[in-house]
């Protein structure tokens, strides 16, 4: 007999199936697939898809020590409601021994059931090496209970780079026939299924997938969220998706690979990889004895892949850098030197500095810019995408590139940001800082390239991407459609936090749910839109953290100081480089400030003087909002004023106090031993005190603490570095 299982906390007095295989197995049928109760740590579990009629559901229970098979048809809805964490609690008894389970029932979305064709060969062997390759068979039933697919797999691997170090596995599979899975009008036969599992919101991954086809970007594959069944077993939430390939349902340009296949009858058999170096020295791996094309400009596909190759043929870069070819497979030594040395081309023009040290985007050896190497505007909307996410893996690995016959490089298509949006490999990444990598730590510096990117950030990519945010925008109306199905994929993985395992904040903290990680992820994208305005702006725009690319800071008494607080995301530089001398004026410190806060939104300020649209907008809105400034009586804020020291000491004061730190530090500093110190205003007297107590600010030559005087980036940047290492 079926019960509801009214409470749980009596399970280990009865049967544990946690602890080992339960006495009583539970199963049903679905879509003609049978789907098996799994052990999990907590319990024992049903998963099943959104499709399934619950006040209907036939269960079917085999106490294997008896072989007694029992078929019960529930409602299970009238039974008993749901938990916080959206399981249906019963038990059932046979012959004298209970067993407690739960049922959960996942979101509206398609379901995929792989069935391997030898047992042998399942999952768990499949699971064990990329090498394991199998076949079988798969249904893919869509949202409404119809049937998509139901025939053949010519192949099920594991997948995935550092992704197949994890425990849900991503796969590639490979069908009998092309078919169009997704409703897209492409049929296609190599399919991959994206684990996501180090993305706790399941959702990074196709919300630039689809951001991208939002911004015009070709040849972007399509996707789509999956309930995975495997060998009869709940696997989780999959992202079903399209392979980066070179077709007419992928990147449309001249197949070579097919090309050489016509003229090379045993191509991609036995195949001999050499090692060669282009015109530049640099190394790359080609395949011998190939037939070559007659023209071998394009149509290429090539992948960034950090300092190492791990397709068959590839080449390196000066700057170290490996590039996969992904497409053709195999080539052959002149087309390799070919791309590789166009690569490189590309690559000294990014790089190209004058004799000042600005970079110029210029190739002086090719009389070419950057820009004729590449298409300038899907550069742009990769770099966004990178930005947007702080991808650490931007411009590093899994960045694709291609280029058709004759033409030149476009980049794209976007792939691989699951592990974004915060979400880094061995840090939980702030929204506020900057770190570029390879060619975009270039790029920035180049004012063709800066300029075109701010322009098109502000007219076409901040209003697509502010669609993310809101009540009713992408990420709200997503979570939504995944919640039951994640509350199943979250009994079986855990909410990962940062990619590396070994990393002590790999996992979020115990009791985290799916509400916690959307509300997470939204406060992310909504403050680091806002960094993004503040930054990429023409007055003051961002520079590599590793080296600052600052030549007018080389040598500077505060070089360390501007250093750390531009790796710390406080200041940026200028259209000039980093400005030492320059004086901070009101704007610029205020948001300093607001982005040592977590860049909160503000609601708009009052001021007259102050544009909505300016880049310190926000940041003034948040400071007077907090009593951490005041405008002037004549309704002005004053954001290009000069500051005086003791305006920064007070404003900074003013901050320690907003966000609760102690300031009595000092209150017995005799700050009246300095010479003009009766020049202090009253104000003033309090924030120079603490400041002075602190050792934030000290004392000039000849006795002076100079409060009316000015305050450089480098003094600022200084004053932030202590108020950062001494109080914060």
């Amino acid at each position: 007999m079926l019960l509801p299982c009214l409470s749980a906390g009596a399970w280990a007095s009865e049967t544990d199936a946690a602890a080992g295989s339960a006495p009583i197995k539970i199963s049903t049928t679905v879509d003609g697939v049978e789907i098996y109760a799994q052990s999990v740590k907590d319990g024992l579990y049903l998963f099943l898809p959104g499709t399934v009629d619950l006040t209907n559901l036939s269960l079917r229970f085999h106490k294997t020590d008896e072989n007694i098979v029992s078929t019960e048809i529930v409602n299970v809805p009238s039974l008993l409601n749901k938990d916080s964490q959206g399981r249906y609690s019963l038990k059932k008894t046979m012959r004298g021994v209970t067993v407690r389970f739960y049922i959960m029932q996942g979101s509206s979305i398609p379901t995929m059931y792989l069935t391997s064709s030898d047992t042998a060969q399942g999952r768990t062997w499949v699971d064990k090496s990329k090498k394991n390759e199998t076949t079988g068979s798969m249904k893919l039933i869509s949202a409404d209970g119809v049937a998509i697919y139901d025939d053949g797999l010519t192949q099920i691997k594991a997948r995935g780079n550092s992704t197949f170090g994890y425990p849900k596995k991503p796969y590639q599979i490979k069908l009998s026939n092309k078919a169009d899975l997704l409703g897209t009008g492409e049929k296609v036969k190599t399919w991959v299924l994206l684990a996501n599992y180090g993305d706790a919101t399941l959702m990074h991954d196709k919300l630039f997938k689809d951001l991208a086809t939002q911004l015009g970007m070709p040849y972007v594959v399509s996707c789509d969220w999956v309930n995975l069944y495997y060998d009869g077993e709940y696997r989780g939430v999959y992202l079903l998706s399209e392979k980066n390939s070179v077709g007419s349902t992928g990147v449309d340009i001249t197949d070579m690979e097919e090309a050489y296949e016509a003229i090379n009858p045993d191509y991609g058999e036995d195949m001999l990889v050499a090692e060669g170096q282009n015109a530049h020295g640099n190394k790359y791996l080609y395949t011998e004895n190939l037939i070559e094309l007659e023209n071998t400009t394009g149509g290429w596909l090539i992948e960034l892949h950090l300092q190492d190759i791990d397709e068959p043929n590839g080449f390196f870069t000066e700057k170290g850098n490996a590039v996969n070819i992904r497409s053709p497979e195999f080539v052959g030594k002149e087309a390799m030197e070919y791309i590789s040395e166009y690569f490189q081309a590309f690559e000294t023009a990014v790089y190209a500095t004058d004799e000042n040290g600005g970079y110029t985007g210029y190739n002086a050896e090719t009389g070419k810019s950057f820009d004729e190497y590449v298409d300038l505007l899907s550069l742009i909307k990769i770099f966004l995408m990178q930005e947007l996410a702080r991808n650490p893996d931007g411009f590093r690995s899994s960045l694709y590139f291609y280029k058709d016959v004759e033409g030149i490089l476009y980049a794209g298509p976007i792939w691989d940001q699951d592990m974004t949006l915060g979400t880094g490999w061995s840090i939980h990444t702030t929204p506020e800082y900057f770190d570029y990598h390879y060619l975009e730590e270039a790029l920035i510096r180049i004012p063709q390239f800066y300029h075109a990117m701010v322009a098109y950030f502000y007219e076409t990519f901040l209003p697509a991407a502010q669609k993310w945010l809101g009540e009713q925008g992408t990420i709200n109306q997503t979570a939504e459609l995944l919640t039951d199905s994640a509350a199943m994929n979250y009994v079986l993985w855990p909410y990962v936090r940062v990619g590396k395992t070994t990393a002590e904040n790999h996992l979020w903290a115990e009791g985290t749910d799916y509400v916690n990680v959307i509300a997470d992820v939204k406060n992310w994208v909504e403050r680091r839109l806002n960094t993004l305005k503040k930054t990429f702006v023409q007055s003051e725009k961002p520079t590599a953290p590793e080296d600052n690319g600052f030549v007018d800071i080389k040598g500077h008494w505060a070089e360390d100081s501007i250093n750390y607080v531009v790796e710390n995301g406080l200041f940026g530089g200028t259209d000039k480089g980093f400005e030492p001398e320059l004086s901070m004026n009101r704007a610029m410190l205020v948001t300093i400030l607001y982005r040592l806060a977590g860049s909160p939104v503000a609601d708009p300020n009052s001021f007259t003087d102050v544009n909505d649209t300016a880049w310190y907008s926000q940041a003034v809105s948040w400071a007077a909002a907090n009593d951490i400034v005041n405008g002037y009586s004549d309704g002005r804020f004053g954001p290009n004023d000069p500051i005086t020291r003791e305006q920064l000491a007070t404003i900074l004061w003013r901050y320690a106090k907003s966000q609760a730190m102690d300031v009595s530090v000092g209150e017995d500093t005799n700050i009246l031993s300095y010479e003009d110190a009766f020049d202090i205003s009253e104000y003033a007297f309090a924030p120079l005190q603490w400041a002075c107590g602190e050792g934030i600010i000290g004392g000039k030559p000849g006795g002076l603490l100079d409060p009316q005087g000015g305050a450089t980036r480098a003094q600022a940047a200084a004053i932030f570095e202590r108020f950062l290492k001494q109080v914060k």
